[in-house]
Formats: C-alpha cells, structure tokens, sequence
C-alpha cells in the first residue's frame, strides 16, 4: 500500500495515535504528516529519525544508530580508556555516518590510541591490524559493519590475532 495514497485519503485524519513500521521515505512522509495534523506518530520499529528532530509528535522506539554509537563509545572510554581501539568499518552508507558518529561524540572524547582502517570488499588486512598494535596495551576492535555476514567473516579473519592477544571485539 502506498503511504502517500492512504495520507492523501481521510483515513488517517481522524486517528489519535498512529503506529507504525514503515520505510524511511514512509516514515518520513507519515512523521510529517502527524506534525501537520497533531497526531501522534510512534516508529515502532525503524532506528530511523527521518529528519524529524524538532517534530513532538514523533517518537522512535528503537534507539538512532547515532545513539548507539555513542553509547559503545561511552563504554569503550569508561571501561577501556588505556586500549588500542581499531574501528574497522565500510565507507559507505549508515556505516560510514556510524564512524563518523564516533569521531565526532560530543559526549566521549577519542581513545589516545584510536586507529580507523576502511573496508576493502567485506575483507579486513589482518597484518595492517597486527602494525596498529602496541604490546603495551590490550586491543579493542570496533566493527563498525551493519552485516551479520560480514561480521561472522571478520570474526573468523581475527581469531588467530585473538590467540596471541588480549582482543576484545564490538
């Protein structure tokens, strides 16, 4: 069904609530439309904020990926302030806004040993990783991918760095 059939109906116009899991073009539409017309609008599933930060009659369920980001880094700053950290991302799309969410935390400052290295393909240089590792001081890894695939493969690429260093993971 397309959204903007059903807005441009009276369907919605005498709603007091509107729930929904729509796309982010969807949302976008639909977040507007309830500020228009007072209605409350609740994402129940996308992260999406659908350039609607000033709209009060949109709330998101699932926390942004701008939050989570913050929140890994709080964590990371506050449990593992002396680590090596190698964000580990693609260039491209939400991962690349996910990196970018990272260096610019205006909550959490960078590690004093953080390294980025970019993706090539859905493949990691594991001996690059080795050259950023300082023997000093125990290693986090971010992977920054929105890939269950490409997460598992990563993963199998570090388990022989992880058998000869303290290697943590996110």
């Amino acid at each position: 069904m397309n959204i903007d059939n059903v807005i441009a109906s009276d369907k919605l116009d005498s709603m007091d609530l509107i729930i929904g899991n729509a796309s982010i073009e969807d949302l976008k539409s639909l977040a507007e439309y309830s500020r228009k017309k007072e209605i409350n609008f609740i994402s129940a599933v996308s992260p999406s904020a659908a350039d609607q930060d000033f709209n009060p009659y949109f709330t998101i369920l699932q926390p942004t990926l701008e939050t989570h980001v913050q929140e890994l880094h709080r964590v990371l700053v506050k449990k593992y302030p002396e680590d090596n950290v190698v964000y580990i991302y693609h260039d491209k799309g939400a991962e690349a806004n996910a990196l970018d969410y990272f260096e610019n935390d205006k909550y959490n400052a960078l590690p004093g040993r953080f390294h980025k290295m970019a993706m090539q393909g859905d493949e990691i240089d594991v001996a690059a990783i080795q050259n950023l590792l300082d023997s000093n001081y125990q290693t986090t890894i971010v992977l920054g991918t929105l890939s269950p695939k490409v997460s598992y493969e990563v993963l199998k690429s570090l388990v022989p760095m992880a058998k000869k260093t303290r290697l943590k993971v996110f």
